[in-house]
């Protein structure tokens, strides 16, 4: 299958497996580097794995409202 597609039905719900669709998916501990994060995601249904990939947009800090 083409990987944009899988992006994108990804992206649009990212609690379930872009190939099979299952629910049953299991992310690794996250990794992160300057101001990107990163973590393995493991389909339990299909076997399929993927990374997940994160960069920092925002902070809110402990006193803010």
């Amino acid at each position: 299958m083409n990987t944009d597609i899988l992006k994108e039905r990804y992206l649009a719900r990212p609690s379930r497996c872009p190939y099979c669709s299952s629910t049953l998916i299991e992310a690794e501990p996250i990794d992160a580097e300057g101001d990107t994060a990163w973590s393995g995601v493991t389909c339990r249904k299909c076997g399929k794995t993927w990374t997940d990939i994160y960069r920092l947009v925002d902070v809110k800090f402990a006193d803010e409202k």
